[in-house]
């Protein structure tokens, strides 16, 4: 809990930062400028440094809605802690990038009840064509920026299994939902 707690602090940062954006691309920018502040720590780093080291690292016009006082109580980590946080968790990504672990929890990217495509993740592709044919020509949209994918199977029909993929809107065209089989 106190990981989640401390952590918590950067992604709660992010959070604010995209409900005030109103466009894709305000939302790509602030993606952009939290990771370039929140790369520069590992897990480790992260955990075992100060506020003032925060303070140093973030400059203060994106301190704009960081949490800096539940920050400067929960961190500094000793030593002892993490080490205990890793043993407890098994958690080998000390090394990683505290932006690598966040994206996952924050994006949700991620759960216990994931599948994979009958044939593999590559075959997804191959849903939408047909002896070299496009099924539905139509219904392709090159550049669109995907936010879902989602996958559907019958236990007793295997060969049965099927895709959505749904896309932002665009400028060009309304929000839309391929589907592959």
């Amino acid at each position: 809990e106190y990981y989640e707690r401390t952590t918590q602090v950067v992604s709660n940062q992010l959070k604010r930062w995209l409900e005030n954006t109103t466009t894709i691309d305000e939302e790509i920018n602030v993606w952009y400028n939290w990771i370039n502040i929140w790369s520069q720590f590992t897990l480790e780093s992260f955990l075992e440094s100060n506020i003032d080291v925060i303070k140093a690292k973030v400059p203060e016009d994106s301190r704009r809605d960081l949490d800096v006082e539940t920050l400067a109580k929960l961190l500094p980590w000793s030593n002892d802690a993490v080490r205990g946080y890793i043993v407890f968790t098994y958690n080998p990504f000390l090394e990683m990038s505290l932006v690598e672990l966040l994206r996952d929890e924050l994006g949700k990217w991620w759960s216990r009840n994931m599948n994979t495509l009958v044939g593999g993740m590559h075959s997804l592709a191959d849903g939408f064509f047909s002896r070299d044919v496009l099924k539905e020509t139509d219904d392709l949209e090159t550049n669109a920026q995907v936010f879902k994918v989602s996958y559907f199977s019958f236990s007793s029909s295997p060969n049965r299994d099927w895709v959505e993929v749904s896309c932002y809107e665009t400028k060009e065209h309304p929000k839309r939902t391929y589907t592959a089989q």
